[in-house]
């Protein structure tokens, strides 16, 4: 990979998993942080397939946290609204707000989990803005 800033010098014949270095870190985005953590822990010695290991980590654990994160405002806001009068109305107009906050969501991170698995198996090396910095330290 020419524009890869992550190599190590190792090349794909020595990769730890056996696998080109385009396919071990396209398949660290397949099972979004399982299969990031899968990779980054098999992969001691090839830095690029570790950033791409603590990416997956980092955006899809994030993606997963910021639904819980949403799933409790909800149920919050529900039991909060619910001694409230006529409080079933706004409760149901939060409900759907949130909801379709998480549809938007589960779409953005399903585009982005395409476009990751993609991009990084034609080896352009994706650098997502934020994350991408900070799996640069762990990688």
């Amino acid at each position: 990979m020419s524009s890869d800033t992550h190599t190590s010098g190792v090349t794909s014949s020595n990769t730890e998993t056996g696998l080109d270095v385009n396919v071990a870190a396209a398949l660290a985005y397949v099972l979004g942080p399982v299969s990031g953590l899968v990779m980054y822990l098999l992969e001691t010695d090839h830095r690029t397939i570790r950033y791409h290991g603590v990416q997956s980590i980092l955006v899809f654990g994030g993606v997963f946290a910021a639904h819980i994160g949403l799933n409790v405002l909800g149920r919050i806001a529900n039991l909060a609204l619910s001694y409230v009068p006529g409080g079933v109305i706004l409760s149901t107009l939060i409900g759907l707000v949130l909801g379709l906050l998480t549809l938007a969501l589960w779409l953005g991170a399903f585009v982005a989990w395409l476009y990751l698995i993609v991009r990084t198996y034609q080896e352009a090396d994706p650098h997502l803005p934020v994350v991408g910095d900070m799996a640069q330290k762990y990688a």
